[in-house]
């Protein structure tokens, strides 16, 4: 008796030493909305603050690091691996529609429209910010430090919680995109986020790239894909 009992604890106690290896990424909504998509694709609808209401989504979204190393995220927009990221940008992540098909998994396009050169760079800047932060039910004074930096740290063993707002099927009111959606088809939303190590020493400040060397760091490079994928809810 006693040995089998000193079996089962052994068993337990290398079970208990298999732990999970490298980053996880997940969506904390059970849903996303979408209004009900129009036969016309228009952008002019995000004029409209009831649109703008009804269609929003705040989704929140953790990265877990289950290494034992601790990673710096070079978010470099300017950089190929982003380049290569084809859907719509939701703060510091990505987010792709799927069409539910039995034979196939079918990625939904997004659409984007025509910028406005003749805009003010810097008031496009401030307007944008300004707009984020009310889409995010934050106030609009006193949350600069919201935008200073998109780059983040993340430990080993530690769950970091992000949040960004999108207005379907038009994307946002800042962005000029709609999603080719079909209502009646069902989808479902997957979120990624990337790092890019690609050059980051000729990017990164030389206090960054001291702390990432004095600290031991690693400068992540790659794409994440979230573990689960959740449903589009249509509404009218």
């Amino acid at each position: 008796m006693k040995k089998n009992i000193l079996i089962i604890m052994l068993c337990l106690s290398v079970l208990g030493c298999k732990r999970k290896e490298g980053l996880e990424l997940e969506i904390i909504n059970k849903s996303i909305l979408s209004l009900v998509p129009e036969d016309k694709n228009t952008y002019n609808n995000m004029d409209d603050s009831l649109t703008n209401y009804k269609s929003k989504t705040i989704i929140v979204f953790k990265l877990t690091n289950y290494d034992c190393k601790s990673y710096y995220f070079n978010l470099n927009y300017f950089g190929k691996l982003y380049s290569n990221l084809d859907g719509l940008t939701i703060n510091q992540a990505t987010i792709y529609f799927y069409k539910d098909n039995r034979n196939k998994e079918e990625k939904v396009k997004v659409r984007y429209g025509h910028p406005n050169f003749n805009l003010n760079p810097n008031s496009i800047s401030n307007k944008r910010n300004v707009d984020i932060l009310k889409m995010l039910n934050y106030s609009t004074t006193g949350n600069e430090k919201y935008f200073d930096n998109s780059n983040f740290i993340i430990h080993s063993n530690e769950t970091l919680y992000f949040e960004g707002f999108v207005n379907l099927p038009y994307g946002d009111p800042i962005q000029n995109a709609h999603v080719d959606f079909d209502k009646n088809a069902k989808y479902s939303a997957e979120i990624t986020m990337f790092s890019d190590s690609t050059n980051y020493k000729k990017m990164l400040s030389r206090p960054i790239l001291r702390t990432i060397q004095k600290n031991g760091y690693q400068v992540y490079h790659g794409v994440i894909k979230s573990k689960n994928r959740v449903s589009i809810k249509f509404i009218e």
